[in-house]
């Protein structure tokens, strides 16, 4: 039997490092290739900067990392979980803002004073997001603003903007690495009794992914107008449900059966969404995007939010209620 789970273990280590590395050739191949213009050149020119590299390429190559010292990781006795989640966390955040110091060789127009001046990784890569005009004109009167290609802007002074993806990105990190934990773990014990735990887990992280993925495609297909389209809507409220879901869904999977703490999951969601929009607000320069017109869509109470956002915030507490209601085995259809 001990031969057996080893064989398992060696295939889920395999496995698992083969599917990572898979998924993450686009970033790993054109972060190396960033790092090695900046190192040969001093710097990367605008037409080889590889989008999406930030924050990406800092991802993928910490869950890497920690994926492939699982047999190490998962030998602790505390910690087996907090330990690896924490250290790739902290990994990412290293390579992040070492890789966001990569200057970039653009002509970016400063607005006040009419000088063009070059930039870096992290700056560009803001660039390149859609700001609305209320931003952008805000930006402006603190003096804050750069335009940068094909007339995107984006605020510079404040690196507080950069709460909204490394939200995102800490989220991904702790639902990946949990999928791996568990797994990992059932594998080399050879105990499946956990596998609702598991695919609560796997589901959320998988979705996560491929709508960050779709996000970074289409960019929901918004414009730099206040008042977004209805497809951009729809899609844009759903990704901020399915993130606190998704988190919810991942804090409820270690708490199922224990109903006294059905509440955590579901105020875990809504939280997180809430800091999502907080993202939003400041990238926004103190607005938010709007998903129409009317009473419904219109900020409330002297608050940037409106009803329609507190829809949002609701709704991803419950769907983590009713998803993990359905998951719960004490409330699992009786045979």
């Amino acid at each position: 039997m001990g031969s057996m789970k080893n064989k398992s273990y060696r295939r889920f280590y395999v496995g698992t490092l083969v599917v990572l590395l898979s998924l993450s050739a686009y970033p790993l191949v054109n972060g190396v290739r960033m790092i090695g213009l900046a190192v040969q050149n001093g710097a990367v020119e605008a037409e080889q900067y590889a989008k999406y590299v930030i924050p990406y390429f800092a991802l993928c190559l910490a869950v890497i990392i920690v994926a492939a010292a699982h047999p190490l990781t998962s030998r602790l006795r505390r910690g087996a979980l907090a330990v690896p989640t924490l250290l790739t966390l902290g990994i990412f955040t290293a390579i992040e803002l070492a890789m966001e110091t990569i200057p970039i060789n653009v002509g970016v127009l400063a607005p006040i004073d009419g000088a063009y001046v070059d930039t870096d990784a992290a700056l560009w890569q803001a660039s390149l997001c859609y700001i609305s005009p209320e931003a952008i004109e805000a930006a402006r009167q603190r003096e804050e603003a750069f335009a940068g290609a094909n007339g995107f802007y984006y605020a510079s002074a404040n690196a507080a903007y950069k709460l909204h993806y490394f939200l995102v990105c800490f989220i991904i990190i702790i639902l990946v690495v949990g999928v791996i934990h568990t797994l990992g773990k059932m594998t080399r014990e050879g105990d499946f009794s956990k596998k609702r735990k598991f695919i609560l887990q796997l589901v959320s992280a998988v979705t996560l992914v491929a709508l960050c993925v779709f996000a970074n495609l289409t960019g929901f297909f918004r414009d730099t107008s206040p008042i977004q389209t209805p497809l951009a809507s729809v899609l844009t409220a759903f990704f901020f449900v399915a993130l606190g879901a998704a988190f919810g869904i991942y804090i409820g999977s270690f708490l199922l059966g224990r109903k006294k703490a059905a509440a955590i999951p579901v105020l875990a969601a809504m939280l997180i969404v809430c800091a999502m929009y907080y993202g939003e607000y400041i990238l926004l320069g103190g607005s938010l995007y709007r998903f129409g017109t009317g009473w419904f869509f219109e900020p409330i109470f002297g608050f940037a939010a409106a009803p329609a956002d507190l829809v949002v915030v609701l709704l991803s507490g419950v769907v983590t209620a009713l998803v993990l209601r359905a998951a719960n085995p004490n409330h699992a259809p009786k045979k």
